[in-house]
């Protein structure tokens, strides 16, 4: 059996991840700049927006499982990275998720559609691998708009029970979407 050397395996694994950055990354530069700017509104902040995406893009591209989706992977990280940065430097006041996604993001964007399409997959599978004690009013109170007091009494349980269920579920449903973006310690 021939003996590889180990400096000869760092020059694979070197040579091998920058042909995969070249390939799944780089060719995304212009596209996730413009995502930026969407985003921040601002050149200097998109720019370090795109590097710090990069970055976390080459150091987690082992976690990339479709190839062909590189460039809406590289969507979603450089979103979590603006959340990130403001709520690290404050600098949106008064800011929400969906104020966010319904005036900044241009519907004609195909990843657009698409991230929204998989993230609501994402969150209907979630919504589902809960307990059906947290599951049912959830949906009966997010899905059917049904009041505390009307879920209340279709369950027969006490108001207090369904909000805290309800409370529970959302807390549930927060821990799991932040620990599979990794965003958790």
């Amino acid at each position: 059996m021939e003996k590889i050397e180990e400096g000869a395996l760092d020059q694979n694994s070197e040579n091998f991840i920058q042909s995969e950055t070249e390939k799944l990354i780089l060719p995304h530069r212009k596209a996730m700049y413009v995502r930026a700017l969407q985003l921040c509104q601002d050149p200097d902040t998109a720019e370090d927006l795109v590097q710090d995406t990069f970055f976390l893009g080459i150091k987690y591209l082992n976690q990339l499982k479709d190839r062909s989706k590189s460039k809406f992977w590289l969507s979603i990280i450089l979103r979590n990275q603006f959340f990130k940065e403001c709520a690290r430097n404050k600098k949106i006041e008064n800011w929400n998720d969906t104020e966010l996604s319904e005036n900044r993001i241009d519907e004609n964007l195909p990843e657009d559609n698409l991230f929204k399409d998989e993230y609501r997959e994402e969150v209907r599978f979630l919504v589902e691998s809960l307990d059906d004690r947290l599951k049912t009013p959830l949906k009966m109170f997010h899905f059917q708009s049904l009041s505390y007091i009307e879920i209340s009494t279709k369950l027969d349980v006490p108001i207090g029970t369904v909000m805290s269920r309800i409370s529970r579920a959302r807390r549930h449903l927060k821990h799991k979407i932040l620990d599979e973006q990794g965003l958790l310690n």
